[in-house]
Order: structure tokens, then sequence, then C-alpha cells
């Protein structure tokens, strides 16, 4: 959540500018035209419910795994996940 807020604010304030370029450059030549360059209420909830559910969402999995573990195994970030085998070949002649 600490990246995802900054993020939500900076992007909706990126695109009052860029719908006002998109929209003086698709209705250059039509006359009547009034758009407004403000997202809608309604394109505002999505993005931010979007913007909120899918951080959280993809951070259920990691959590998940990280729990099923004990403590120490899952702070020690520098063991390799993954269990080693030992193979021993023997040659009888």
């Amino acid at each position: 959540m600490l990246f995802v807020l900054p993020s939500i604010v900076l992007g909706y304030a990126a695109s009052i500018p860029s719908l006002k370029y998109l929209y003086t450059f698709m209705f250059r030549g039509q006359s009547g035209v009034s758009l407004s360059y403000f997202p809608s209420a309604k394109a505002t909830v999505v993005a931010v419910s979007l913007g909120l559910l899918i951080p959280f969402v993809s951070s259920l999995v990691p959590i998940k795994i990280a729990l099923s573990k004990n403590l120490n195994d899952s702070l020690n970030a520098n063991r390799s996940k993954t269990k080693g085998s030992i193979v021993t070949i023997s040659t009888d002649s």
C-alpha cells in the first residue's frame, strides 16, 4: 500500500493533461463538441478500486507461502527456496 496510493494520485493527475491532448487531437475539426477533460466519477471509482484490488490480490500468494513456513525460513532471504539432493555414484567392478 506504500506505493499504491501515490501511484493512484499521480496517475490520476497525469490523466488530465493526457485526456486534454487526446481530445484536442481527436476532435480538432469538429465544432460543437464539448468534452470534459476530467475523468467521470464512475471512471475514478473503477480506477481506484482496481488500483487497490490488484496489489492486494497479488500479495495473497506470497503472504500465504510465508505463513506456511516457520519464522526463520520465512525471514531468511539469502537461503535458496529449493531443497537440494546429494547423489552418490559408486562404481563396483
